[in-house]
């Protein structure tokens, strides 16, 4: 946190250091003030757009939970959900290596939980 804090201070964060500073604010803080915070580092990431990271989607849906705002906790749910199909697809590359094993579970799993989450939060 350190570092990425260093980083968003001295102007030359990625998308990283800002996702970064929003999981450990996120893990440290539930308060309207701090989820704003966290809102701030992740507008920001999304518009550097200098390596974009699909778990931007993932976080602003878990923090759009927080605030109460589902409907768009879902569009960033769905779109999480997409980015993860993207990727299934590029690992195709690399199909029957240990490294394919490894990514393949990954992506099943961070599939799986975007799935269920879209469904609890229709139920909400």
């Amino acid at each position: 946190m350190n570092l990425a804090k260093r980083n968003i201070d001295a102007n030359v964060a990625t998308e990283d250091d800002f996702l970064l500073a929003s999981i450990a604010t996120m893990n440290m803080f539930d308060n309207e003030q701090s989820n704003m915070e966290v809102l701030g580092f992740i507008n920001k990431a999304k518009s550097l757009n200098v390596y974009p990271n699909i778990h931007l989607s993932k976080y602003e849906a878990i923090l759009l939970i927080r605030l109460k705002k589902l409907s768009e906790a879902k569009v960033c749910l769905q779109k999480y959900k997409a980015d993860i199909e993207s990727k299934i697809s590029g690992n195709d590359k690399i199909i029957g290596t240990k490294q394919w094993e490894i990514n393949n579970r990954y992506i099943n799993i961070e599939y799986e939980w975007a799935a269920k989450m879209i469904y609890k939060v229709d139920k909400l």
